[in-house]
């Protein structure tokens, strides 16, 4: 498996003729208004998988390094040669202090691996 783009933002809607619209994109930072905070966050996902068949991918999204949430995605890649592309909705992630929140995948059985991150930072007064 590798991830081919991995955005994160806001929300994720789904258009009726299957487009995706990303809601609110970050780049490497998050500013939060105040700490604790809870922000909603959702990632727009592209990889390649090695073969095609049934695929079951796990996600875990981590807040410095603990896990805060997961998600799951089973499909069917018809085609290796290009990109699956997947939305994990918004979640809820509690902010207790400035870090790092990143977002990891892994083949059911197989090791974790970082697929982004962004950092969250107190906005200046």
């Amino acid at each position: 498996m590798k991830v081919h783009n991995a955005i994160t933002c806001e929300d994720i809607r789904t258009e009726d003729n299957g487009k995706f619209i990303l809601i609110g994109v970050f780049q490497e930072n998050i500013v939060v208004p105040t700490i604790p905070f809870t922000l909603g966050l959702a990632w727009w996902l592209q990889f390649y998988c090695n073969r095609e068949g049934t695929i079951s991918f796990e996600f875990e999204a981590r807040r410095n390094s603990h896990a805060v949430a997961t998600a799951t995605f089973d499909g069917n890649v018809l085609d290796h040669t290009k990109p699956v592309t997947t939305a994990i909705p918004r979640v809820p992630i509690k902010i207790e202090s400035e870090g790092i929140i990143s977002l990891h995948i892994r083949e059911k059985g197989t090791r974790w691996k970082k697929i982004t991150e962004v950092v969250v930072r107190r906005r200046e007064v």
